[in-house]
Formats: structure tokens, sequence, C-alpha cells
């Protein structure tokens, strides 16, 4: 849903496609999380301030955000996305379960609107406020049809990729990338369109930021969010767009309950068992496997897809005019989060660790079903 919640601001920089010359890439050279050392984490930090602090980059194409996923033993899903640009801020709330329309919420303000804390970290737009406090970081949501109030209890550390920077040979584009929170409980009390929902369960919180032109916006997306009660995965692994020849870019953190923390950027991930999807014509796999190794130590992990929370075309929430510009660029381009029953398994130090569980997986492409 990240991608989503960004279109409408990404369709308004794709109109500028339509005045600007080509932009031409220069002859630099990639560098992606400079520093980063694959394998265990001999002394995993705890909460890092500098993960969460606003960058505010300086530049056309900056933008920035704050994404927050949350599993439920219900088989139910939430995400909270809070995205920055030049102008406007998007403030995204969306709640998924098998069987049921997603109930998607949210609200675009003026930049002006938001307002950061001088000290810790926490910020304010309109009547959305987010803090963290201690090992307490909370979101009170106001929304058009939605009031939420969501705490984390942060249990696993703030990680940081390396130096946190996937830097474009065009030398012009860059993405900052930090999961200050890779794992907490999560408590939410909300009103969704007038129903109540009081929900437990787990989480994390990734920040991004960065410069990038809106028509470069990667479209070609694997994520795992998985968390049990003594553990939690969450993988991202992704293409840039065709302009910079596709280039993988991958982060993989692993925690357990007894403080380990495993990490990689650099994996093989492998996918297979397409299907169709319902109506639509995309398909997607739902069969997974990858092997991150590192340090001696290393994590199998195999993913097998099997209840549908949403299959949706990300574009679709556009006006029309904006929806054809797009098209034009990007082609469209789908998503669909499952419910998915994974199994890990974790060698260290001469022992080996299973975990068993049901996670969230989401793939967003381009695949269209062949005729």
């Amino acid at each position: 849903m990240k991608i989503r919640i960004r279109m409408e601001s990404a369709a308004r920089a794709a109109v500028l496609t339509l005045m600007l010359a080509t932009v031409a890439l220069a002859s630099g050279d990639w560098v992606i999380f400079k520093g980063q050392v694959n394998g265990p984490v001999a002394k995993p930090g705890g909460i890092d301030l500098d993960s969460f602090r606003f960058r505010q980059y300086h530049g056309m194409f900056w933008d920035e955000g704050y994404y927050h996923h949350m599993n439920f033993p219900d088989g139910s899903m939430i995400t909270i996305s809070i995205g920055f640009n030049r102008s406007e801020v998007n403030c995204a709330f969306v709640y998924g379960k098998p069987g049921m329309e997603p109930y998607q919420d949210y609200v675009i303000t003026d930049i002006d609107e938001a307002k950061f804390d001088q000290k810790g970290f926490g910020f304010t737009v309109g009547r959305n406020r987010v803090r963290l406090e201690g090992r307490k970081y909370t979101m009170d949501i106001n929304l058009p049809k939605t009031k939420a109030k969501i705490e984390y209890d942060i249990i696993g550390p703030s990680y940081t990729y390396g130096d946190g920077m996937v830097r474009y040979p065009d030398e012009d584009t860059y993405m900052y990338y930090s999961l200050p929170i890779s794992w907490a409980k999560v408590k939410v009390e909300a009103v969704l369109d007038g129903k109540e929902c009081k929900l437990d369960g787990s989480g994390n919180m990734n920040h991004d930021a960065g410069l990038m032109f809106a028509a470069y916006t990667p479209t070609n997306w694997q994520v795992f969010w998985f968390f049990g009660d003594d553990h939690a995965l969450v993988v991202t692994d992704h293409y840039t767009h065709p302009k910079f020849g596709r280039m993988l870019t991958q982060r993989l953190v692993f925690v357990d309950k007894d403080g380990r923390m495993f990490t990689s950027t650099s994996f093989p991930l492998q996918w297979d068992d397409w299907v169709a999807a319902k109506d639509v014509p995309f398909r997607y796999p739902r069969h997974f496997t990858l092997t991150a190794e590192g340090g001696g130590e290393k994590i199998e992990v195999e993913v097998k897809m099997q209840d549908i929370l949403l299959v949706e075309d990300l574009y679709s929430n556009l006006p029309t005019y904006m929806r054809i510009i797009v098209e034009r660029l990007m082609r469209n381009c789908w998503t669909v989060d499952g419910w998915s029953d994974y199994a890990i398994t974790y060698r260290y130090d001469g022992a080996t660790e299973t975990y068993k569980g049901r996670g969230v997986l989401r793939w967003t492409n381009l695949e269209e079903e062949k005729k």
C-alpha cells in the first residue's frame, strides 16, 4: 500500500514529464548500503533516534514516508502510511481481513501543517499525532472516517542497513532506508466508519526518504511481514525502474526473543506456483524461498500464500485524467496482499532453530495474466 497512497502526488509529478526533456543518465556507479555487513549483528542496539529523524532532503522530487504494518491473530491487517513531499502530507489508513472489502481512509493536507518536535521524536499533522516516549511509540489518527489510538511496545532494536543509502548512477537520485522499529507488540483501539475495533498483535515501522523522479518509482516489490511470540522477520526485495537497469535492492532483518539479530542486503529470493487473480488481468506467485548467509550463520525461509487480503490496481484511486497519464508512463501496476504460512530455519553457533507461523506477504508487480 505504500506506493498506492503516494500515487496522487506521484501523478501530479508525472504530469511534469510531459513538459520535461528526457533525463539523461550520468556515468556514475551504484552505491548500495555502503558499510553493510551481512550476518549476525554482534551487539544489537536499542532505539536509534537517528533512524526516526525527519530528513526532508532538499530537491524538487523529495519524498519521505513512515510506514507502519500490523498483523493480528484474527487474520486482520492494518497499515498506516504518513508520506511527505514538497507540498503535501498524505496520511492513509488501511484495514483488511480475508473475505471483506478493504477499509481505506486518507487525508491530504498542506506540508505547512506538519510540525516536528524539537526534542526526541514526534510530529503533528493536522489532528494526527505521532510520538516516541521511551519504548512506547504511539499514534493518534484522526481521518474523515477513522479515529484510532495505536500503541507500539517496542521489542526489537532499530536497524539501518549500512549507511542507509542507495545512490543511483544518475548521481541525482538517492534513497534512504531504515527500520526504526523492527518488532513491536501493538494495541489498537479504533472507530472505523462508526464501528468499534480493538486489536492486539504485532507490527513494525520503516522510514524511507530520498530524491526520486516520480516516473522512476519502483513498481516491482516483494515484502514479508512475519511476527511470532519469539521471532520477527521483515524482508523487502525490489527492482529499480528499467531506466536504471532493474537493479535489485534487498533488505532482511531477523530478530529472536533472546536478542539475536541477523541482517542481510544480498540473498537469492525465488518464486513460483503462479495463479491468475480473479476477474482482473493479473497473476502472482504463491510460493517463495530465500536463503541468506553471512558471518557463519544462515537463514532459510519458505513461504506459501494462502488467504487473500486484497488485490488492487494501484492506480485505481486516481482521477481519470491522471490515470491516463500515469498508465502511459508506467502501465498498470497490481498488488496482492495475502496471509501466508511460513517456515524459518536459523542456523548459528552449531545450533538450529525452526520457527513456523502465519504472516502477510505482499507482491506488487506489472505481471499480467498471459492471454
